[in-house]
């Protein structure tokens, strides 16, 4: 389960470990001007490099409704007077509340603190707002519990994963395609965002002693099918399109005709196994080319598991990270 934190220490001592842990693999390109609608402030920034993410954070706000720690990520200009700003991910100084859309949660199993996002990005048109954001992700929504309420969010990452640079940056890049694709999105039918579910961290992806350890697999669903998504499009066929929705991770359609299916787990425990070869079954029923899981490398599926998809016909893909810091990726086996 995942508990939001509320308490002032332990929300000021999660975000000195998110700043720690950017700050670690991103340098730091002294103070910039940072600017943004209505104003502009001087902070110091941190990127991996040009047209990558930067990053920057002041002292918590206190001259606001609620108090909150305030950081600021976007896409960074060396030689630009003024960095612009694509998405602020903040949370309550102290305490939960909606109207501030980033927070912490902690897996109650082991300890691990996530930085989350309710998918309220600020800045919409009528038509274009949170839900929309949400349908267009389409990445999965965990549920987190605070004293009164439950919300249901994005998990970004872990706030010490190295890796969390790359993380945050695909984030900020959605937001931004979001943005520049608003005012189409707002014509065209009502994007639905996915079902939120409870987090269960039976499978955290550490291995102890291997490179994997420092990795949280529940974080890089959304970085697979964006890695498997640019395969796809580059091998396909005239006629045929590539296509995602809240129950498929992706599709290939042909002539109105799915003939391709592919579901994406981050854990290759056998609940998650279970589940998507549901999912590949009940919606991949038309696709009688391929139905295709992808699933981790390591660990690998248990053998039964891996017997059963050869019977029913069901291809098993692996995926594994490769780098880390803002540069860390996807690679598709």
């Amino acid at each position: 389960m995942l508990q939001i934190l509320e308490k002032r220490g332990e929300i000021k001592e999660a975000h000195k470990r998110l700043k720690a842990t950017l700050t670690a693999v991103l340098p730091s390109r002294g103070i910039r001007n940072i600017g943004y609608p209505g104003g502009n402030e001087n902070h110091e920034v941190f990127a991996a490099g040009e047209n990558e993410l930067y990053c920057a954070f002041s002292p918590p706000r206190t001259d606001v409704p609620i108090a909150r720690y305030w950081n600021s990520f976007g896409s960074f200009r060396p030689d630009a007077p003024s960095q612009q700003i694509i998405v602020e991910i903040n949370m309550p100084v102290e305490g939960e509340d909606g109207r501030v859309a980033g927070f912490f949660a902690q897996d109650s199993n082991t300890g691990e603190i996530y930085l989350m996002h309710d998918g309220g990005i600020g800045g919409g048109r009528e038509g274009v707002g949170k839900a929309a954001f949400l349908g267009f992700v389409s990445d999965p929504l965990y549920l987190a519990h605070s004293e009164k309420r439950t919300r249901s969010a994005m998990m970004i990452g872990n706030v010490n994963d190295h890796s969390l640079p790359a993380l945050i940056w695909r984030f900020a890049q959605k937001v931004e395609q979001f943005k520049e694709n608003r005012e189409e999105l707002a014509a065209g039918p009502s994007q639905t965002p996915p079902p939120a579910t409870e987090f269960v961290s039976e499978f955290s992806g550490r291995k102890k002693g291997k490179r994997k350890s420092e990795f949280d697999y529940f974080t890089y669903h959304g970085m697979v099918v964006d890695a498997l998504k640019e395969q796809i499009d580059a091998q396909l066929k005239s006629g045929q399109t590539v296509s995602r929705d809240i129950l498929v991770d992706l599709f290939v359609t042909e002539d109105g005709r799915r003939t391709e299916v592919f579901e994406v787990k981050t854990t290759a425990d056998r609940q998650s196994f279970y589940t998507a070869i549901g999912q590949l079954m009940t919606h991949g029923r038309e696709a009688e080319g391929r139905r295709v899981l992808v699933i981790p490398k390591e660990p690998a599926l248990p053998v039964d598991c891996l017997e059963a998809t050869r019977d029913i016909g069901i291809e098993v893909r692996h995926f594994t990270i490769a780098g880390e810091g803002a540069r860390a990726k996807i690679i598709l086996l």
